[in-house]
């Protein structure tokens, strides 16, 4: 029987000059994207591009400002509220685009 352990915790912190950091958000998501093994790509390769894009689209969604974020990943079990396990951490330089730069069909 395999037992999944879903949750999974972000934590995301604004970078302010010099590199101090404030927390800004942060999202609990039942998601096994981290644990998948992706053909031509290393585990720490798949680590930085699942966060991204998982971070980037959670940005927009709360309309978050540009600047540089640290998100850092946990991963808390069979329920969002467990501690947490450090998985790792990126740094992104995040820009939001604008809807009057995207093209539709």
């Amino acid at each position: 029987m395999v037992i999944l352990d879903p949750w999974h915790r972000l934590e995301y912190h604004r970078v302010h000059g010099k590199g101090r950091q404030r927390h800004a958000y942060t999202e609990c998501v039942e998601d096994n994207g981290w644990k998948l093994l992706i053909t031509g790509m290393t585990r720490e390769q798949w680590f930085v591009t699942y966060t991204r894009v998982c971070a980037e689209d959670f940005l927009a969604r709360k309309n978050a400002p540009s600047g540089d974020y640290v998100i850092a990943v946990y991963r808390t079990g069979r329920t969002r509220d467990g501690d947490g396990v450090p998985l790792g951490s990126i740094r992104i330089a995040y820009c939001p685009t604008s809807m009057a730069d995207s093209t539709i069909g």
